[in-house]
Parts: C-alpha cells; structure tokens; sequence
C-alpha cells in the first residue's frame, strides 16, 4: 500500500505539522469520522516504519496525539 497523496502532499511542505492539521480539518468537514481520520494516520505511520522514514513518522505521530487528545487542549482536534 502506497503512502496517501494528500499525507505525501503535506509531509512534503515547508510546514507539514500545519499541513497535515489542515488536512485533519478538511477531512471532518468532509464527514469523515475520527475513527477513520486516525486509521489513515495509524497506516501511515506504519509506511513511514517500513521505510525508514522517521522524522516524518515523527510529525505523524505528533498528529495522531492531537486526534487522541494526547497533547495540550490548545492542540486537540
């Protein structure tokens, strides 16, 4: 399975921390549950593992918290 263009997308963005919290947002109000927001993330973090890509494994995670809620209130999403 190939990494989502959208996540590659923001990874790949001068600031991917904003980018992918943009991208979180667009997904809800796309209608997409948290449940399934963070599955894609979860599976992503997978990939980024597999590969060896650990900073960007770093800035998934660092979302996944804010989806969990493991992270400041400020920050929750």
């Amino acid at each position: 399975m190939s990494i989502d263009s959208r996540i590659e997308s923001a990874l790949q963005s001068p600031n991917p921390y904003t980018e992918l919290r943009f991208l979180v947002k667009n997904l809800f109000l796309q209608g997409q549950s948290r449940e399934s927001v963070l599955a894609l993330f979860e599976e992503t973090r997978r990939q980024m593992r597999i590969i060896g890509r650990e900073a960007d494994e770093d800035i998934v995670m660092d979302i996944m918290d804010c989806l969990t809620g493991w992270c400041s209130s400020h920050a929750k999403l």
